[in-house]
């Protein structure tokens, strides 16, 4: 059972740090600059949260995808990655604008998740 969680944490870790590297490209200093203020204002979010007792796993994840995902790869190296929302504006801006209205579904149980998650979340834990 103890392997299996560290296995499922390494295989997250290994994706993330994948997704990034894939995302925003190479790690140089001003990139982690960033993303330590993302961490330090994640963290102390948390924290504040916890002291007014109003934690919420929907409202976090809705405040770190905005954290991540307002970071285009053309943001942090000038490569035109995302091509068509560098080159319109208006795309990236309705993207953002998105992630104001996700609606995360938090699920207790995996019988009661979609088949393709199920699939997934049993693949990694």
């Amino acid at each position: 059972m103890e392997h299996n969680i560290i296995l499922g944490v390494k295989t997250v870790f290994a994706a993330v740090g994948g997704f990034c590297g894939m995302f925003w490209g190479e790690m140089d200093g001003v990139m982690l600059a960033l993303l330590a203020f993302i961490v330090i204002d994640y963290i102390t979010g948390l924290i504040v949260a916890i002291a007014n007792k109003t934690l919420n796993s929907s409202v976090g994840f809705k405040g770190l995808a905005k954290k991540v995902f307002v970071i285009r790869h053309f943001d942090v190296t000038g490569k035109d990655c995302p091509a068509p929302m560098v080159e319109n504006q208006t795309l990236w801006t309705d993207f953002k604008n998105k992630l104001e209205v996700i609606e995360m579904k938090v699920y207790k149980y995996v019988p009661d998740m979609p088949d393709w998650a199920q699939d997934t979340f049993t693949k990694l834990f």
